[in-house]
């Protein structure tokens, strides 16, 4: 059932001349993931990017953990610069609109380089970067390759910032855990106020989304579930959401609930989906 669904899903996001509208399984018709668990799908340009935890791809020499999809061949392509794949999963993938695709997860050194669970791919000319700093002047030593100790789970770029939001860094201070920016004009990673850090270990981010104003908001394991960053502070969202409480079926770090994802419409209103059974105090299951 789950490689089914996860065959449909990336053949949706193929041109209509691809699908076979009376065949309901017109997604085996094109080359799938193997052994595959994909948790992310960007689309930019002419390609469907694809990213998660899988051994390879079909028709794709060392197509790990991170490949892509020719909408014109239609067909699998390794992606440029990765001999190998990636050496861990991908979990997010973002295409920053400003030349690069910024990937996210729990890998290390693409294509040799010092990136820490988040890189950025130039598909223009197939290289791969670090988002490093260079000043080293940072809040607590170590980010000089980016977040460590987990995984990044979601990116989103703001004008200047990257964000990353995740769950790592459990040493750290309160405030450099599950989120931090980059600052993509003084090369430097940076601390993004108070953090998300909850009571406990909440506080872990699941999603994040930009919106039109310039403001973030940030799908988090706390009290609140959704909060907003304006530039300067953070604040709960929207009323935040409710949980289905801990009934032995919930992982206790979801009992106050969790945002899965999240898309904002064109009209301004946004979607979110989870676990959860209100949002801002309104009855909503999921």
């Amino acid at each position: 059932m789950k490689r089914h669904l996860i065959a449909s899903l990336g053949a949706a996001l193929l041109p209509a001349s691809a699908q076979l509208q009376t065949d309901a399984h017109w997604g085996y018709d094109a080359p799938q993931l193997a052994q595959s668990e994909p948790f992310a799908f960007e689309v930019s340009g002419n390609y469907l990017y694809a990213g998660g935890l899988f051994l390879n791809t079909e028709g794709v020499s060392n197509g790990k953990n991170f490949v892509r999809f020719n909408l014109a061949t239609q067909a699998w392509e390794q992606a440029p610069g990765l001999t190998s794949g990636l050496d861990g999963r991908v979990d997010t993938i973002e295409d920053g609109g400003d030349g690069f695709i910024y990937v996210g997860g729990n890998f290390r050194n693409p294509s040799g380089t010092n990136a820490k669970g988040i890189a950025r791919f130039n598909p223009g000319n197939g290289t791969w970067e670090s988002l490093t700093s260079t000043t080293q002047n940072l809040v607590t030593p170590g980010w000089e390759n980016g977040p460590v100790d987990g995984r990044v789970k979601a990116i989103a770029r703001i004008g200047n910032y990257v964000y990353a939001g995740g769950n790592f860094a459990a040493n750290n201070p309160d405030n450099e855990r599950f989120i931090l920016r980059y600052n993509l004009t003084a090369s430097q990673w940076e601390s993004v106020g108070a953090g998300t850090k909850g009571s406990g270990d909440g506080g872990q981010v699941d999603a994040l989304l930009a919106l039109p104003n310039g403001d973030l908001i940030a799908a988090t394991r706390n009290t609140a579930g959704l909060m907003k960053w304006n530039g300067t502070n953070w604040s709960t969202y929207a009323g935040g959401i409710t949980g289905p409480g801990d009934s032995g079926e919930v992982d206790p770090e979801e009992a106050t609930g969790a945002v899965r994802i999240m898309k904002l419409h064109p009209d301004g209103r946004i979607f979110i989906a989870g676990s959860f059974n209100a949002a801002g105090g309104v009855s909503a299951n999921f």
